[in-house]
């Protein structure tokens, strides 16, 4: 059954290369039925839903007649625009909550690139900021607010347009009355760049088809014209390599922490449901800004490590070194990398890092059985049981039971730890 949206005008731009926008085009109205679609080009070409324009020959051009012109094109509340390479890949992941907010596009994790490159304020160093023009759901009102505030020179720049209105002049738009997305709604919206995984959102912006390797499989009639080889978009195959986190892989540990999470600790007997793990806020800013700046902190006791293949972060291993003991705050693993080496790989990473003979602590939910076997493949025994949830409560008062298992080289000292 299609998705009926008929306030939303699906549109795309391009005086480049009109006929990759149309399969763009063909591929995000495929399952849902918008209220117009529109393809603005200067171009000649075959496709009723050409709406002609002036030609546009820079970037430069297309951010300002996004800024300045695009609300002459749109008749309905909302446009969803997209680009040759962002469009609609999963409809099932619609939200008419989307509806509420005048912009939403996938968000952006600010670091010294977004400073140093696009000018983006210090302050939002670790922070997530929603942006993104490439694929973005935008209100009319916010259309035409932004050709006002250029209209009225308040627009200092326009170029990229999508940093422009929602980086540095975004106090201005915000002053009339315009309401982003908080970046957990943005995430399930879209996703972006080199370092972030697709997890079935709506949509996506950018080349990295590894991400969504699957879905292209299943369509060859897409056929899309990119200016890069099909065979480096669709090669994701290859070594599994373990390092070191770095900063930008704040957010893929969240990604691989949810995922997890849902997979393995939604529990009938304790009551634990899919609903609980979804109220966990695993992409709250200020939880990935202090992960990344323990990632920065050379001195700091708490180490992560990812596990990579391509570019694609499939595992990853927390671990603090303690003055009485060793801790391993956290290891995860997608489903479908387990059973393979990986989880002893990265704990290997963690001895290596530990280098002494203190104790090893971690805790682990009581049913889930597969990590109690590994752990105890490892050395570890069973210790103490908790009846509370570490990570916090859930929202219908449900905890996840656990309980903490030790490893150590001297077996006394964990029975006497334990007091068996």
């Amino acid at each position: 059954m299609n998705i009926k949206l008929p306030n939303v005008t699906l549109l795309g731009i391009d005086c480049v290369n009109a006929g990759r926008l149309s399969k763009a085009l063909d591929i995000s109205s495929e399952r849902i039925e918008f209220a117009q679609v529109k393809l603005l080009t200067s171009l000649p070409v075959g496709d009723k839903r050409r709406v002609e324009i002036s030609p546009l020959n820079s970037i430069e051009a297309f951010s300002e007649f996004c800024i300045r012109d695009l609300y002459k094109y749109v008749e309905t509340d909302f446009v969803l625009l997209v680009q040759y390479d962002g469009f609609v890949i999963n409809p099932e992941s619609w939200e008419d909550n989307f509806l509420k907010y005048d912009y939403i596009g996938a968000p952006w994790l600010v670091d010294n690139w977004s400073i140093d490159n696009f000018d983006f304020p210090e302050k939002l160093y670790g922070h997530l900021v929603v942006g993104n023009g490439g694929f973005s759901l935008r209100s009319k009102k916010f259309l035409e607010t932004s050709a006002r505030l250029a209209d009225e020179g308040a627009l200092k720049k326009y170029h990229p347009e999508d940093v422009a209105l929602c980086v540095w002049f975004r106090h201005l738009v915000e002053s009339e009355g315009i309401k982003f997305a908080p970046p957990e709604v943005a995430a399930r919206f879209s996703v972006e760049g080199d370092e972030h995984v697709y997890k079935k959102q709506f949509g996506f912006h950018g080349l990295q088809w590894e991400y969504i390797r699957d879905l292209v499989n299943r369509h060859p009639e897409w056929k899309i014209d990119l200016p890069i080889k099909k065979e480096s978009w669709l090669n994701v195959d290859g070594e599994i390599k373990i390092a070191q986190a770095a900063v930008n892989d704040a957010i893929s540990i969240s990604e691989i922490q949810k995922e997890v999470w849902m997979e393995t600790f939604p529990n009938e007997e304790f009551g634990i449901t899919r609903e609980d793990i979804m109220s966990e806020d695993f992409f709250n800013e200020q939880r990935i800004q202090k992960r990344m700046e323990v990632i920065n902190n050379p001195d700091s006791a708490v180490k992560f490590w990812v596990a990579k293949r391509g570019k694609k972060v499939v595992g990853y291993i927390c671990a603090e070194r303690l003055s009485e003991f060793n801790r391993i705050r956290s290891i995860y693993i997608l489903s479908q990398f387990q059973g393979k080496g990986l989880g002893t790989r990265l704990m290997n990473e963690a001895f290596k890092y530990f280098n002494n003979d203190n104790p090893i602590k971690l805790t682990v939910a009581i049913y889930n059985q597969s990590a109690i076997t590994f752990y105890e493949k490892l050395g570890f025994v069973k210790g103490k049981r908790f009846d509370h949830n570490l990570e916090g409560h859930f929202v219908s008062g449900h905890e996840i039971p656990e309980m903490e298992m030790i490893k150590s080289n001297n077996t006394w000292n964990i029975r006497t730890y334990l007091k068996f």
